[in-house]
């Protein structure tokens, strides 16, 4: 039985969906490094992670300490686009249920070489899909949510992870 919610957050979206599950399922909800310290090794648990290129990050160092049954991985937008290869790169073991959140784009709370990199593909991103004919469906909602760099972080998105705690 999952015992505490083990999370890493680079922009606190991660840490937000980790509060709002924590409320959800009454369960303790820990940044990794601390979980480390409080929680026995092996314990069950729920693990969310910021997506970097694919690679969830936190997840290695929380496998090696806890027993992992559910894995949120957090990313900009359209993270269930990117399932098969999230569960691949990172290498979760089939039995482990994968619920995927879209986190967000806030570039004013990254620092140094990640706050560069993310302007220069927000530049990228929105010069490519303006300059786009016949853009689909899909690129205006890219465009637009490049552009506004928001939090899409909400509690409804849990409601999947949320019914199958419950069961």
């Amino acid at each position: 039985m999952v015992k505490a919610i083990v999370y890493t957050s680079k922009t606190g979206n991660t840490k937000e969906y980790a509060r709002l599950l924590g409320e959800k399922l009454a369960l303790p909800y820990y940044d990794v490094k601390t979980a480390i310290h409080k929680l026995p090794k092996n314990t069950e648990i729920i693990y969310l992670g910021w997506l970097m290129a694919g690679i969830l990050k936190g997840h290695k160092k929380a496998n090696k300490h806890f027993n992992i049954e559910a894995v949120c991985p957090v990313g900009m937008l359209n993270v269930k686009e990117q399932l098969d290869n999230i569960i691949k790169v990172n290498k979760i073991q089939s039995g482990i249920q994968v619920f995927c959140l879209d986190g967000g784009l806030e570039i004013d709370r990254l620092n140094g070489i990640s706050k560069l990199v993310m302007k220069i593909m927000k530049s990228g991103i929105t010069k490519g899909l303006s300059e786009k004919q016949n853009k689909t469906e899909d690129d205006e909602k890219m465009l637009k949510f490049v552009q506004n760099c928001c939090s899409l972080v909400d509690e409804t998105n849990l409601g999947e992870i949320i019914r199958w705690y419950s069961k």
